[in-house]
C-alpha cells in the first residue's frame, strides 16, 4: 500500500483531462472538512510539466479527490493526506472515469467523453471493458452519446429522457435527422418526431432498393411530359411516346422486390426518379397502340354514361328502402326486446358502418378493431371477407363491458383527416379540411390527459408545412 503523505494544497493541481468538468455543489463537504477534517487521502501522480518536458519535484497532479481539494481551500486547509503512485497515463484516465461512475459522479456525456479519451490513445472497447469492469454494450453507448452536443444531452436529460431514449437516438443514420431529434428528446414530440424518422428511414432504404431494381430493366430519363392519352418521355433531347405504367411510393408498394413486367422481351421501360425517391415508371407504346387507346377511352366514356344513369335509379331505391327501416325504428317499442338485444344491435351496426362506411380506414378497419380488442379474425364466407370471431368477441364484452365499449367508441371516432385534395387547374393539392369528428374526439381524449404532440396541433390548425398554399386568385 502506498504511503500517506501530507501535500501542501498549492503543490496539488487537478487533472487536466478528468473525466468530471463540474464538480457541483460543494457546501455541505466544506461545512463536513472544517468540523471534521479529510477523512479519506487523495490520489495523486507526480506533475508533469510540458513547458519544461520534466516531472516536477514535490509538485502533484490529482487523481482522486477534486471534490475534497477544492473544498479543502474553501474551508481554509493548507494541506492534504495523499497517497502518490506511479501510473500511466491511459491508466489514469481509466483510473478516474472508474472513481466517478461508480459513484455515479459523471453525467453520461461526461462518461462518454472519458471513454472517447481512452479510444484515442489507441485502447478498443474490450481494453476498456476490462480496464473499468464495465459491459461493452456500456462503453459503446456511452461513446456514441459522446459524439453529441452536451448542452442538448443535458437538456434532454433534465426533461426525463433515458438511456433507451439516446440508443433509439443512435438508430438513425442521417446526422440533421439526429441533430433535430437530439432537440426534442424528453417532450412530448419525442416518440411521435423518432417514429416518423424510423418511418423515413425504412422508406429511404426501401426506394434505394427500388431504384437499384428497376435500374436493371428500365431506363431513367430526366423529365417526362403529359399529354392525352399518352405522355412523352424526354430522353438526349429524343421525344419517345409513352404511357404511365405504375408508381412506386410507400403507399403503392409495400416491399422492397419490385416485380419485372412480363413483357420486357417485346417492350421498352422508362423511368423517373423524384427528389424524395419516388419513382413512376413508364412503357414505351407504337403509334397503333396510342389510336386503340384512344378508341377505348371514347367506349369507356360512352360505357361510365349507362352506369351514372343506372346509379341514379339505384340511388332512389336505396333512399326508399332506408327510409322504410327509419320508419320502422321510429315506431319501435323499446320494450318489445331487452336492453341486451338493442345493445348487440347498436354496437354490431356501428362496427358495420365503420368498415363499410369508407374514410381513411375503411380497408382494413375490421383487422384494426381486432387488434385493439385482441379477438382473432375469421372467414365465415371463405372468401376475402373477414369478421371479428363471434364467440371471442362475446366473451370479451362480457368479462370487460366498459372497455370494450370505450375502445369500439374510440375506434369508431378515429375516423377523418385534416386534409383534402383539391384542383387548382393543372394538379391536385392538399390543404387544410375542417374535421369535426376528430376535434370531438381530440376534446374527450383531453378529458383523459391525453397529450398532443406539436404536428398534431399543427394538422389540426392547417398550419402543417405540408399544406400546399391555394392560389389568391381562388
Amino acid at each position: 500500500m502506498a504511503e500517506i503523505v501530507m501535500i501542501p494544497l498549492d503543490h496539488l493541481h487537478p487533472h487536466p483531462d478528468n473525466p468530471r468538468k463540474n464538480l457541483g455543489d460543494l457546501s455541505e463537504l466544506v461545512e463536513s472538512i472544517k468540523a471534521k477534517g479529510v477523512l479519506q487521502n487523495l490520489t495523486v501522480v507526480p506533475y508533469f510539466s510540458k513547458v519544461q518536458n520534466r516531472v516536477m519535484d514535490g509538485v502533484y497532479t490529482i487523481l482522486i479527490g477534486h471534490r475534497r481539494a477544492s473544498a479543502a481551500k474553501l474551508a481554509g486547509l493548507t494541506e492534504l493526506p495523499c497517497s502518490i503512485v506511479d501510473m500511466s497515463y491511459e491508466d489514469q484516465i481509466a483510473t478516474m472515469l472508474v472513481e466517478n461512475m461508480q459513484r455515479s459522479d459523471l453525467t453520461v456525456w461526461e462518461e462518454g467523453k472519458g471513454v472517447q479519451m481512452m479510444l484515442n490513445l489507441g485502447k478498443s472497447v474490450k481494453d476498456i471493458s476490462e480496464m473499468t469492469g464495465f459491459s461493452e454494450t456500456k462503453i459503446r453507448q456511452r461513446e456514441k452519446i459522446a459524439h453529441y452536443d452536451e448542452w442538448k444531452v443535458k437538456k434532454g436529460l433534465e426533461r426525463g429522457a433515458t438511456l433507451f431514449d439516446f440508443a433509439e437516438l443512435d438508430k438513425i443514420e442521417d446526422d440533421e435527422t439526429r441533430e433535430k431529434l437530439l432537440g426534442v428528446i424528453g417532450t412530448s414530440d419525442w416518440k411521435n418526431e423518432l417514429a416518423y424518422a424510423k418511418k423515413r428511414q425504412k422508406e429511404k432504404a426501401m426506394k434505394d432498393a427500388w431504384f437499384d431494381q428497376v435500374s436493371k430493366w428500365a431506363t431513367r430519363v430526366d423529365e417526362v411530359t403529359q399529354g392525352y392519352p399518352n405522355a412523352k418521355a424526354i430522353l438526349d433531347g429524343r421525344e419517345i411516346l409513352v404511357s404511365f405504367h405504375r408508381t412506386l411510393n410507400v403507399y403503392s408498394q409495400k416491399s422492397e422486390a419490385v416485380e419485372v413486367p412480363d413483357d420486357l422481351a417485346t417492350a421498352h421501360y422508362y423511368f423517373t426518379r423524384r427528389d424524395d425517391g419516388d419513382i413512376s415508371i413508364y412503357r414505351a407504346v407504337s403509334e397503333a397502340e396510342q389510336r386503340a387507346g384512344e378508341a377505348e377511352e371514347a367506349a369507356r366514356r360512352e360505357r361510365q354514361e349507362r352506369s351514372n344513369a343506372k346509379q341514379a335509379q339505384f340511388k332512389e331505391i336505396t333512399e326508399r328502402h332506408r327510409q322504410l327501416r327509419f320508419d320502422f325504428v321510429k315506431s319501435f317499442n323499446q320494450f318489445q326486446k331487452r336492453d341486451a338485444n338493442v345493445w348487440e344491435f347498436v354496437i354490431e351496426a356501428m362496427i358495420d358502418a365503420q368498415r363499410n362506411g369508407g374514410g381513411y380506414y375503411a380497408n382494413n378497419s375490421i383487422r384494426q378493431l381486432s387488434e385493439i380488442l385482441d379477438v382473432k379474425l375469421t372467414n365465415p364466407r371463405g372468401d376475402s371477407y373477414e369478421a371479428l370471431d363471434y364467440h371471442e368477441f362475446l366473451s370479451r364484452k362480457l368479462e370487460k363491458p366498459e372497455q370494450t365499449a370505450l375502445l369500439t367508441a374510440m375506434w369508431i371516432m378515429d375516423r377523418g383527416q385534416y386534409w383534402q385534395t383539391k384542383w387548382n387547374g393543372s394538379c391536385y393539392i392538399c390543404i387544410p379540411a375542417p374535421c369535426e369528428r376528430l376535434d370531438q374526439l381530440y376534446r374527450l381524449l383531453d378529458t383523459l390527459g391525453y397529450q398532443r404532440s406539436t404536428e398534431e396541433n399543427e394538422m389540426r390548425s392547417g398550419t402543417h408545412k405540408l399544406f400546399d398554399k391555394e392560389d389568391s386568385d381562388g
